[in-house]
């Protein structure tokens, strides 16, 4: 039997930004980015929140808490295992996010399965809302409409303070 060759991640900040993604991998890794598919999905009982301050954006970056009732979109990003790796890098893991499998990534068919989620590691997640710049919380918002997130989702982050 072959290993798997691949794996999922579900991406809710700057990584729904394809191009962003392979413009750092590139950037940064000298490689690129080996996405074999991306399709709109929901991490359910989670919502995205904005605890954490990064000095290379100058500002906060998304992360994501647990929260009954609420559902996050995003994208379902099957990449290679090298890309995985440059993800990681990306989230600066473990060190700053850490990443677990969650097991109910819900698909537009309904269908769930599994994939690597990224989180603030709880010594770098702030007790205040740590405001995104204007240019990364654009990313954010061009990769929803571009990859077709709920109305709903769109305004929610079109709404989000600043710190520009």
């Amino acid at each position: 039997m072959m290993a798997q060759e691949f794996d999922h991640v579900f991406a809710y900040g700057s990584n729904m930004d394809l191009e962003h993604l392979a413009e750092w991998c590139h950037a940064h890794c000298k490689a690129e980015a080996e996405i074999f598919a991306a399709q709109v999905a929901i991490l359910p009982e989670h919502k995205l929140i904005w605890n954490y301050y990064t000095k290379t954006r100058k500002g906060g970056a998304a992360n994501i808490v647990a929260s009954a009732g609420s559902q996050l979109p995003g994208l379902l990003l099957k990449v290679s295992k090298a890309t995985l790796g440059y993800i990681d890098r990306k989230e600066a893991y473990p060190h700053h996010y850490d990443r677990a499998l969650q097991s109910h990534i819900v698909l537009a068919d309904r269908s769930q399965l599994h994939a690597w989620v990224y989180q603030v590691v709880p010594r770098h997640r702030q007790a205040t809302s740590v405001w995104p710049t204007r240019a990364y919380l654009n990313i954010l918002i061009n990769a929803a409409k571009k990859h077709g997130l709920p109305e709903w989702h769109i305004a929610e982050l079109a709404a989000t303070q600043t710190r520009d």
